[in-house]
């Protein structure tokens, strides 16, 4: 039988096995020399050795750095992983060194990106970029466009098609005309609007939302500074948005001048209106947009909300759901916002009555400024003066502004407000249900008492109309039952 050489020498690296689970990089295999077996034997010998070996992990890493797949977690491991993560967080943050809560929250989350497959800096700013990418598209397209689109909708069918339709009585008064085109314009755009935020909101991974869920240290606007910050961010929109309008009467008497030829400073009305519909519109989806992208981005910025929010787990689950899951999210919110109606029909009503005040406040400037015995009373009714076309815009600007701020401060109120009588009349409803209940109860148990204690009729009966129980008839138990006689029919008496 041949000798077996001994093996003395340290194992020789001649193999790169690929590996199985779809990776696109290798693994170093050491082989192993096989004992020195001839023939058949041998070459078995050297096929069971070659399979045998196990991958050779580097040795100055507990991880095998040319695989992809993720290792187990460990406190080593996730530190690691954090402190490779703390440029990007300070960065988003604007700080140069992170708080002690914070960075327990990004080494607490560097475990769960490590469990969830995401344990290197490439593959989670992967993540980062996916999830910013498709927020932005929804946040600032989506949620810009339907957060405007209701309220130039309105306003186009208002000056184009359903004022003319009116009755003459109405038209003849601004503030009714203005509070029914108000009416119209805000059901339009709150509808538009909620149906919007209940259909986007619930799609995207890392809103605004989850400025609740970072360590306390990182300081983000609560309650009443929420509030006055969102004030502040919507009127200063609105009002950056309807300031070009001012000029635009200007320039369309600059611009027919000079083409048409006009020398009396009077415009069109028709394509004043035009102009105005559609720069308010085009500038009211920009605003809408510049809105939402500032509340994606926050205080904190997008990347430090993603690694150091609580749930981070849950968003990375609602990234890798399905389409099945998304829909089942999206019609819960539209139910729940079915089900609040309360701040969309203030916020109707809102616009209803600044829409009138706006309608009246121009029809005072328009007949004021066209007036018969001043210079412009003779202009023919489908031109305005230029002049009179701007004051009707700054008003128009000042009042919108104006109804922006009263929105945005009144909707938490009458939010707070209904949720209140919503949990007062949820507890009056127990109560009543618990009396109710109590009060059945007690009409039960008080019919089982009176069953109790009801006289024996038949007894009564009996006795005063003398009859008695048949004793006869009944069975004598001790001697059985009475014997049964036969009688046949001609033995009966005729």
């Amino acid at each position: 039988m041949p000798a077996i050489t001994a093996q003395s020498s340290p194992p020789r690296i001649t193999s790169l096995r690929p590996e199985t689970e779809g990776a696109s990089t290798s693994e170093i295999v050491p082989a192993q020399r096989s004992p020195q077996f001839s023939g058949p034997e041998g070459l078995r010998a050297r096929n069971r050795s070659a399979v045998e070996t196990s991958p050779l992990r580097t040795p100055d890493s507990q991880a095998p750095l040319l695989s992809t797949r993720p290792t187990p977690s460990s406190p080593l491991s996730d530190h690691v992983v954090a402190s490779q993560l703390q440029g990007v967080v300070m960065a988003s943050l604007g700080v140069r060194e992170l708080s002690p809560d914070v960075e327990a929250r990004l080494v607490e989350n560097a475990g769960v990106l490590r469990e969830k497959g995401f344990d290197t800096p490439e593959k989670v700013q992967g993540l980062l970029k996916t999830a910013w990418r498709h927020d932005s598209i929804l946040a600032v397209g989506a949620l810009g466009l339907t957060g405007s689109a209701g309220y130039a909708i309105g306003m186009e069918l208002a000056s184009e098609k359903l004022v003319a339709k009116l009755p003459g009585h109405i038209l003849r008064n601004p503030p009714a005309l203005g509070m029914l085109v108000g009416l119209g314009v805000g059901a339009i755009d709150v509808a538009i609007s909620v149906m919007g935020q209940a259909t986007v909101k619930p799609l995207i991974y890392n809103g605004a939302e989850g400025n609740a869920l970072l360590p306390p240290s990182i300081e983000v606007p609560r309650g009443a500074e929420a509030i006055m910050d969102s004030i502040k961010q919507a009127t200063s929109a609105n009002f950056l948005k309807n300031l070009p309008r001012i000029p635009t009467p200007g320039l369309q008497a600059f611009a027919e001048r000079h083409l048409h030829g006009v020398q009396d400073g009077s415009i069109l009305r028709r394509t004043a209106d035009r102009i105005d519909v559609g720069l308010d519109a085009g500038l009211g989806v920009a605003a809408s947009a510049a809105v939402q992208f500032k509340n994606l981005t926050g205080a904190t910025g997008y990347d430090a909300r993603m690694l150091l929010r609580s749930d981070l787990g849950e968003v990375i689950d609602k990234m890798q759901g399905s389409y099945k899951d998304s829909v089942v999210n999206v019609a819960r919110s539209v139910g729940s916002a079915l089900m609040q109606p309360a701040v969309p029909l203030a916020v109707v009503a809102t616009v209803g009555v600044f829409i009138s005040e706006l309608f009246a406040a121009n029809a005072m400037i328009d007949s004021a400024g066209h007036a018969e015995a001043g210079s412009h009373g003779a202009l023919p009714p489908d031109r305005a003066d230029w002049s009179v076309m701007t004051g009707k815009r700054a008003s128009s600007v000042a009042l919108m502004a104006l109804m922006t701020a009263t929105i945005e401060f009144g909707a938490p109120i009458v939010a707070a407000g209904a949720d209140r009588l919503s949990g007062a009349a949820k507890d009056v409803a127990k109560a009543a249900a618990g009396k109710v209940s109590d009060a059945a109860m007690s009409a039960i148990a008080f019919v089982g008492e009176s069953a109790n204690s009801l006289p024996d009729i038949g007894a009564w009966v009996t006795q005063r109309l003398g009859l008695h129980s048949g004793e006869a008839s009944r069975p004598n138990i001790e001697i059985g039952p009475t014997p049964h006689h036969s009688v046949r029919i001609e033995e009966l008496p005729t």
